[in-house]
């Protein structure tokens, strides 16, 4: 179908995966792509499968849900916050690196203690060219429509995940 489409809109949710993966969002959305049968073979290296299947396509937006979100568990059950956020942009990568940072502030099991660009499936995509993870090639422009008091401080704690800076930016 997407060979066939005019334009490719993604709407992946942000959440924890408990199956291989750790996260669900814009690049395991395309898992949904494949045939059921052909997805056992994401069992093996999950992360690297995830993000070559990416390269069949192109999208030309991604609007990524993150008002509430799993922080463990997942994909259909697990523990919830609400984080009043929406990322939307073209690059798969970049939305995906500034969802993990977003999933790392909020202490996601698996992942908050692990750096971004240290998981496997966001290495992958931006070595084959699928996107981009250097924080200088994210344009990260942003708005509190909510009125969030805690929204700065996630902003900060996102750029400094993207950067890879060690500074510690809350007490988690």
């Amino acid at each position: 179908m997407v060979y066939n489409a005019s334009r490719v809109i993604s709407l992946p949710c942000l959440k924890t995966h408990q199956f291989g993966g750790v996260f669900t969002l814009s690049l395991k959305n395309s898992v949904g792509l494949i045939n059921p049968a052909d997805r056992v073979l994401l069992h093996k290296k999950p992360g690297a499968r995830i993000a070559e299947i990416n390269l069949a396509y192109t999208t030309d937006l991604i609007i990524l849900d993150g008002i509430e979100c799993f922080v463990s568990g997942g994909p259909a059950h697990g523990k919830k916050t609400i984080s009043k956020v929406i990322i939307a942009g073209s690059d798969r990568v970049a939305i995906d690196a500034i969802a993990v940072a977003i999933l790392k502030f909020y202490k996601a099991e698996g992942i908050a203690k692990i750096k971004v660009k240290s998981h496997e499936q966001l290495k992958r995509a931006a070595e084959i060219g699928v996107g981009h993870l250097d924080a200088d090639k994210i344009s990260l422009k942003t708005s509190n429509l909510a009125g969030d008091e805690e929204f700065n401080e996630l902003v900060t704690f996102v750029k400094c995940q993207l950067k890879d800076s060690t500074e510690k930016m809350r007490d988690h």
